[in-house]
């Protein structure tokens, strides 16, 4: 079923659901193995986040073809998440969203210098967002 703050899939046994940063309600009682969580600058604790933190570049043009979510939250949890409150992800772009060399694609938070060097030499293996080139024009 689907509203205007939840949507279920019941195929992957998951639930989507959607709240503005001032909603109080929202996330309480829960346990959430993923989230996106945008409009920081709204945030009212926005502050709290961890003291250390180190925001991804891409390294190519493209558009984002996929963000692995468990990826994302390995990373999170290498970081210190969900202990740790101040620990995290917080993505700059969703896929589909066209992206220059140098844009910002995600800041990792950590609460100590230590797990967030940790979630940094993780993502030397992994690869959370999967870009694709994008076609200029073609040649005939």
């Amino acid at each position: 079923y689907s509203n205007a703050t939840v949507t279920t899939y019941p195929e992957f046994d998951s639930e989507c659901y959607i709240a503005t940063a001032g909603s109080l309600q929202k996330g309480r009682g829960g346990t959430y193995s993923h989230v996106h969580a945008s409009e920081i600058a709204f945030w009212k604790d926005a502050q709290k986040l961890g003291g250390f933190h180190h925001t991804i570049e891409s390294d190519v043009s493209g558009s984002i073809f996929h963000i692995d979510n468990k990826t994302i939250a390995k990373i999170a949890r290498i970081a210190g998440s969900p202990r740790d409150r101040g620990a995290g992800i917080l993505l700059h772009k969703v896929r589909g969203d066209r992206v220059e060399k140098g844009d910002k694609l995600f800041t990792v938070f950590a609460e100590s210098e230590t797990k967030l060097d940790f979630a940094l030499r993780a993502l030397e293996r992994l690869e959370p967002i999967e870009m694709r080139k994008i076609l200029l024009g073609t040649m005939r």
